[in-house]
């Protein structure tokens, strides 16, 4: 079995400022699955926390909609 190939520096620091927008460039063949998984969790982290913030809020009755 291949060794998976490890992420660029580029495609790093492409994920590290903008997720959502560089994630899907470790879906390109050779990177391990735990790297893809990681970066999925990062990228979408912050949608997760806000969905979990505005819910609590939604029930505490503070967000009037």
């Amino acid at each position: 079995m291949k060794e998976p190939r490890p992420v660029s520096m580029p495609v790093m620091l492409a994920i590290l400022v903008c997720p959502l927008l560089f994630v899907w460039l470790l879906f390109r063949p050779g990177y391990a699955r735990s790297t893809r998984v990681a970066g999925l969790v990062y990228a979408l982290y912050p949608f997760a926390c806000m969905l979990i913030v505005v819910g609590a809020m939604v029930i505490v009755g503070t967000l009037r909609t």
